[in-house]
């Protein structure tokens, strides 16, 4: 056991019993070794303060002892008043509660990362139009108006009997953006495809009959088709001004130019094959932008058999036409014209001609 004597008060301090002076609690570990006798003995320098070390603090020999810190009073608060404090915002007015009868609210304390996320729903598809319908408009109570109308051969009577009976309206009959194709005999030719001559008629194209646009249907039975189903003729017309619009507004969008065509007068006509103005929409609008690529593999509906050969022959050639270019189209930013006139076919109608001033529209009778 070595004895030395502490350099801070110069007590003995025995190093068996701990690290520090019992005395002062200097630290003995860091102290020089004994000096050997007859050798003098220098007390270790006192460490110097340091100067980085703000003066308010104070150093007892290696040990630093901080001030006391004082505390700001802290306020008084009674258990009976408890006036609001500045660093709080003042509380908001309570909301009274809703009437028994008012709808319950969502509730608000749900997560709403826990709330699932329904994937945007696409396009509907616009699928062939119906074979059952194609060319048979659902008119259920035709055989009635035809047995009605049987006794009278002129459409001009039909057409009366029909405004007297209250099955049309006289406003309803009398329309002035709809007209009805009539064939008489040519002006030019007399009636005959070939003149005195023998040289072919251009102005009837050799038929013999020329177009003309009346107030009243050419026919009895084109009469008798279109009261028994009048609201599916309004909307057969809607849709074949909905596809024009949509044309026209395509062919400016993609021209920065005018439309070529824009009418707004339907013209109505019985299957024959000279209401038949096949003019191929993609040549009367620019529309080769707005076009993908054609595609195939689409079922393709035939038409009634009841037609005649060369009407089914060239309406088959329009739906197939209208079919394929509603499958290339691929602008999204512009409505495609096509969808109406697929609608157009559901509803047993069909737009067989559009010229400057009207758009053709035909009837089964």
């Amino acid at each position: 056991m070595s004895v030395a004597p502490c350099p801070q008060c110069g007590r003995p301090a025995d190093r068996a019993r701990g690290r520090f002076c019992l005395g002062c609690g200097e630290d003995l570990e860091d102290d020089p070794p004994t000096p050997a006798r007859g050798q003098p003995t220098r007390p270790p320098p006192r460490p110097s303060p340091c100067l980085s070390v703000a003066p308010e603090r104070e150093w007892s020999g290696r040990t630093y002892n901080p001030p006391p810190v004082e505390e700001p009073p802290r306020p008084v608060v009674s258990p009976t008043f408890n006036p609001p404090r500045p660093w709080r915002d003042p509380a908001p007015p309570r909301t009274p509660p809703p009437p028994y009868d008012a709808p319950p609210q969502p509730c608000l304390s749900v997560a709403r990362r826990w709330t699932p996320v329904r994937a945007p729903e696409a396009p509907a598809e616009v699928g062939p139009p119906d074979p059952a319908r194609l060319l048979q408009p659902a008119r259920p109570d035709l055989p009635f108006y035809r047995a009605a109308l049987a006794d009278l051969r002129s459409p001009f009577e039909a057409w009366e009997r029909a405004v007297a009976r209250g099955w049309i309206s006289e406003e309803e009959s009398a329309r002035p953006d709809r007209t009805f194709l009539a064939l008489v005999p040519c002006e030019a030719c007399g009636g005959q495809p070939r003149g005195a001559d023998t040289t072919p008629c251009l102005r009837c194209m050799r038929t013999g009959q020329a177009r003309v646009a009346w107030r009243a249907p050419s026919s009895v039975a084109l009469c008798a088709a279109l009261v028994a189903d009048l609201d599916g003729v309004r909307r057969a017309e809607e849709l074949a001004r909905e596809a024009v619009a949509r044309f026209a507004r395509a062919h400016e969008a993609l021209t920065d130019g005018g439309s070529p065509v824009r009418p707004q007068r339907v013209l109505w006509s019985a299957p024959c094959i000279q209401a038949l103005g096949m003019v191929p929409y993609d040549r009367l609008f620019q529309l080769e932008g707005a076009l993908g690529a054609p595609r195939g593999g689409r079922p393709e509906p035939s038409l009634p058999l009841e037609l005649d050969a060369a009407v089914r022959w060239r309406l088959q050639d329009r739906l197939r036409s209208d079919m394929l270019f509603h499958d290339r189209w691929r602008d999204g930013a512009l409505p495609n014209p096509y969808e109406p006139l697929l609608a157009l076919w559901d509803t047993g109608y069909a737009m067989v001609s559009l010229n400057r001033e009207r758009i053709g529209l035909l009837a089964p009778c």
